[in-house]
This record gives C-alpha cells, sequence and structure tokens, in this order.
C-alpha cells in the first residue's frame, strides 16, 4: 500500500465498546494537547483561524460552510476544525470516489460528503438531524450546505463543545476514528483571532480597501497550492509569488473577480505532453487591484475589454500534467481573498510550526519550516544499503528519512558527503531498495518509483526534476530519477541505478561540506519516528561514506 492510500478516507465501522475504547479516547485528549501545544492553535475567546495546511487541504467552499456550521451550532472557537476533520476522514471533503458520496449509500448504509447514516448499520441519523442549510427547500444528505450542518447538530447534541472526544465518539463509535479526526482538526488549527467568532457571510472577507473579490471560478475547487508553496521557490514577481492554484477539470469556467479591464494578454497553447508551465494567460485590472491568470486553454475576452464581476472570460487549463486554475493578485494575500478566512502578510511554511521534526499523521503534501535543532546526525545502521557506514544527515530531517525508508522499503546510497553536488549540506539522500527485496523492475517500481511519484515527480518532467516541471511536494527541492543524468532505476542508468531526493532549505545545495542552513522544510511524520536517538557523533575515523556518482 502507497503511503498516500494509507492515508485515505475510512467509512464507518460497527460499533465498539468497552474499556478499551475509554482509554483510546482518553489518549486522544492527550494527544490532542500536545499537538495544539507545539502549534500554537489554543486559545479561548477568539476565533481560531484555518492554518495554511486546511487551506491548502480543504476546498474554499466546504471550509466556509465548515465555519458558518460551527458558528451557528455554537461549537467554539475551533469548533469548524473538528467539523473538517470528520469530513476528512469521512470522504476527504468530498472528494473521495466511493459509493454513497454523491448518491446511494455505503457498505454501512452511510451517505453524502459527513458520511451520515441513512439506514443500514449506520442507522437513519439523517432523519433526526438532516437540515436544509442553504435553505432550497430540501435536505439534501449529498448537498455540503446541508450535511455539514447536519455534522454540526449531531455532534452538539453529543456533547461538543464540552467534549469533543465524546462527540467524535459517538459519530463514529472506534477509538482510532477518535483519534484521527483529532489529530486532523489541530493540523487544521492556526493561530487565534481576538474579535470573535464570525459567522455567515463575515467568515470570508477582503482585505481592508481591496473590495470583496468574486470566485475566479464557477464552480470552485480545492486550493492545492499557496503563497507560501510558490515563495518557496519565488520567481521574484507578484505573478508567480503571490498566487494560488486550484484544482479544477480543464474547461471550467474562470470569471472576472470584479469589475475591470482587461489589460494584458499574454502565453501560448498548452501542450498537455510537456509537462511545463504553459497556457494562455489574462491581466484583469480592477478599481484598486490587478489580478493575474495562467494555465488557460483560451480566452473569450480581447484587449482593453470592460468586463463585470462573474463574467466568463477564459476556460481553465493545466501545467506540469495538473489541471488547474493559478491565480495571483497584486496586493493582498489570495488566500484572505478565496481561502476562506487566510490572514494577511508574509505567508508562512504550511502548518507553521518551527522548533524540532513536525509531528503528528504523516502527511507528505505539507511542510513545516524548521529551525531547531541546527546540527547534523547519523542515521541507524539498518537503513544503510549493504556495508556503507551510517551517513549523515540535518537532523531536522532525519524523522522524515526514517519514515520514508520504512514505508517505501528503500536504504540509503550517499547521505552527507564531501564532492557530491548537493549533498554537502546534509538535506539530501541517495536511495534503493531493501536489499532483501528482490532486485527486478517491480520492485524499483513499488519502492524508488512510488516514492517519487508520490512527492510529485511525473515521467514528463524528468530531465528536470525541480518545479515548474515538476509539481513538487512544498518541503521537496529536488527528484532525480528516471530520465535524469545518472539517475533512475536500472533499466534507465545500469550500475548506478538510484533516486535521489533533496528537502528546500533556506540556502542553496553544496558539494562542498558545509554547515546546516538556518532553516530547512520538513514534513509531518507519527510520533513513534521520531523517537529513536540518532547519534551527532562522526564514525571512527577512517571511515568514509560510500558514494554514488552522478549530480544532484
Amino acid at each position: 500500500m502507497s503511503a498516500t492510500a494509507a492515508l485515505r478516507p475510512l467509512w464507518p465501522l460497527a460499533a465498539l465498546a468497552g474499556i478499551a475504547i475509554f482509554v483510546l479516547v482518553l489518549a486522544t485528549m492527550l494527544l490532542g494537547a500536545q499537538i495544539e501545544s507545539e502549534c500554537g492553535s489554543g486559545s479561548e475567546g477568539g476565533f481560531i483561524e484555518p492554518s495554511k495546511a486546511a487551506l491548502a487541504d480543504i476546498p474554499g467552499n466546504y471550509l466556509k460552510i465548515y465555519i458558518s456550521a460551527a458558528a451557528e451550532y455554537e461549537l467554539g472557537p475551533d469548533g469548524w476544525s473538528y467539523l473538517a476533520g470528520i469530513g476528512w476522514r469521512e470522504t476527504d471533503h468530498g472528494q473521495y470516489k466511493a459509493e454513497g458520496v454523491t448518491s446511494g449509500a455505503n457498505f454501512a448504509g452511510a451517505a453524502g460528503p459527513m458520511g451520515i447514516g441513512i439506514g443500514g448499520a449506520a442507522g437513519d441519523t439523517w432523519a433526526t438531524y438532516g437540515v436544509d442549510g442553504d435553505h432550497d427547500g430540501k435536505k439534501d444528505v449529498y448537498d455540503p450546505a446541508d450535511a455539514i450542518p447536519a455534522a454540526a447538530r449531531i455532534v452538539k447534541a453529543a456533547g461538543a463543545p464540552g467534549d469533543w472526544p465524546a462527540a467524535i465518539f459517538s459519530y463514529n463509535h472506534a477509538g482510532w476514528y477518535v483519534e484521527e479526526v483529532t489529530a486532523k482538526a489541530a493540523s487544521y488549527r492556526g493561530a487565534a483571532r481576538a474579535q470573535g467568532l464570525p459567522t455567515g457571510a463575515a467568515a470570508v472577507t477582503a482585505p481592508s480597501g481591496l473590495g470583496t473579490p468574486s470566485p475566479p471560478l464557477n464552480p470552485m475547487g480545492p486550493i492545492i497550492a499557496t503563497p507560501a508553496d510558490h515563495q518557496a521557490r519565488a520567481l521574484g514577481n507578484w505573478q508567480s509569488d503571490n498566487a494560488i492554484d486550484i484544482e479544477v477539470p480543464k474547461g471550467t469556467d474562470v470569471l472576472a473577480v470584479e469589475d475591470g479591464t482587461i489589460v494584458a494578454l499574454g502565453g501560448s497553447p498548452p501542450s498537455e505532453g510537456s509537462g511545463v508551465i504553459a497556457g494562455y494567460d489574462i491581466t484583469l485590472r480592477g478599481a484598486n487591484n490587478e489580478y493575474f491568470y495562467t494555465h488557460l486553454l483560451g480566452r473569450s475576452v480581447h484587449l482593453g475589454e470592460h468586463v463585470q464581476a462573474g463574467q466568463v472570460i477564459a476556460a481553465s487549463g493545466y501545467a506540469n500534467g495538473v489541471e488547474h486554475l493559478h491565480i495571483a493578485t497584486e496586493h493582498g494575500n489570495p488566500m484572505k481573498l478565496w481561502g476562506a478566512g487566510a490572514t494577511e502578510g508574509p505567508a508562512e511554511a504550511i502548518g507553521g510550526c518551527e522548533a524540532g521534526a513536525p509531528v503528528g499523521p504523516a502527511e507528505l503534501g505539507k511542510a513545516v519550516k524548521v529551525r531547531t535543532p541546527r546540527e547534523f546526525g547519523h542515521l541507524p545502521q539498518w537503513a544503510m544499503a549493504g556495508d556503507r557506514p551510517p551517513a549523515e544527515l540535518d537532523a531536522r530531517i532525519i524523522p522524515d528519512a526514517l519514515w520514508l525508508l520504512r514505508t517505501y522499503h528503500l536504504q540509503v546510497t550517499a547521505g552527507r558527503e564531501e564532492g557530491h553536488l548537493s549533498h554537502g549540506d546534509g538535506t539530501a539522500l541517495d536511495m534503493v531498495p531493501e536489499e532483501s527485496l528482490a532486485g527486478t523492475q517491480a520492485t524499483w517500481d513499488d519502492t524508488t518509483k512510488r516514492l517519487a511519484e508520490d512527492i510529485g515527480w511525473i515521467e514528463s518532467c524528468g530531465a528536470s526534476g525541480v518545479p515548474p516541471a515538476c509539481p513538487l511536494k512544498p518541503w521537496v527541492r529536488f527528484v532525480g530519477y528516471n530520465g535524469y543524468p545518472d539517475h533512475g532505476d536500472p533499466a534507465h542508468v545500469g550500475e548506478n541505478a538510484h533516486l535521489h531526493v533533496s528537502w528546500l532549505a533556506s540556502g542553496p545545495p553544496t558539494a562542498g561540506l558545509s554547515p546546516p542552513h538556518e532553516w530547512i522544510y520538513a514534513f509531518p511524520v507519527p510520533e513513534e519516528t521520531t523517537a529513536p536517538a540518532v547519534a551527532s557523533e562522526k564514525p571512527a575515523a577512517g571511515e568514509a561514506a560510500a558514494k554514488s556518482k552522478g549530480g544532484p
């Protein structure tokens, strides 16, 4: 099973009971408190803003409903995060492709984006708690505007916000379910806002003086890249750096976000097989801001044309093999405009924690800027291929490395070492399948290639290995695999076969030995992965790390 498959939503199971469940629920309460203290999400009174992880993970329309439903049913300043945690665990916010999400019911009789029972083992909870949340005259369990408020009613009746573990347990009678929802909710919470809990339309506001732009798409989709993601690999212009990417099928209607004038047209027809940045672009000038749209399949406006908010101006396209719209704002934070409540100002790393290795459910799509401990450590002997001595690595990413090695059944051929391009700063690993596995093509595909693909590498970007050609996860700087010189599986490079992965840090990679960077991005891993102590002493004198040939 791939790492991403292991994180897919699960559906309600049969009820469990007894002392063991009580113990699990109690452990969950302690886990939630720990994650909150590390990420700074707790506060009494004020509204808890969505974290960058929430804004990247939750579709904008869902986040707005989670917030408004929590306000309507008085679930407290962080109640929306628990609703979102349930929505993630049930159907990945309606994005899970399974029976019952948009029609019918699953094996237990649960239905809709919040997995509410409509009969069978799950019971007919909808008959009791279903609501017409959007006031369209019908109660639709498959409509998030109705299903999310209904979920809010369910947890409210079960004790929220006074006892969230009990309320979540009543939603799905399983201790593991309480644990995962609680942990996800914690990761979704950002900073506190003192002015209190927003309600209704007030939950989404624009920066002062910039008006209230309407949505750029119909329908909207999930935000898959934030300004933080773009600024991690800044190109030095607002069109690239102050932007969000919204995942929608190509050909989706792209809308003018406010009344204004088309002041620039550019770009070229996208080439679907190229895997690189392409497509038409449009610049719209409004009353107090400019907006840049790109990766478009086509345009329906001309230079100098005056347009109205909501008018169709283009069709969305694709880039890097991903169908989406890239939209940037010259002023203000686009997450504030279309991300359902993000604060303005300099973007932080997704997740926000900056001290020590991030802890939580493993999430390859999440990045945290880690500043301490600013030192090197060594991997354990089991992590090394052949008779190589333990490789040195930046201590802040050792938990990531150990999780990747265990999850994808890999071993290391090179870590921090001198004279090996991009390995001198301890931010890179070269990896091969575990020696216990057969060295077949199928083995390489199920280990190294699977990891490369899970972190954003695609066949068409192999010669580059970096964005924008590769849609890499936000903590990844470079992936060297099939198509990059001297990197890849045996069928591509022969005896020097290996996968190279580099983590993104505050400075460029080096070939000569250099001190640790000021900060480095890491992705969260379960706490047990971070537990083993890693020695910081060097190997015994005379030992030298075995090196693989090639570039970065």
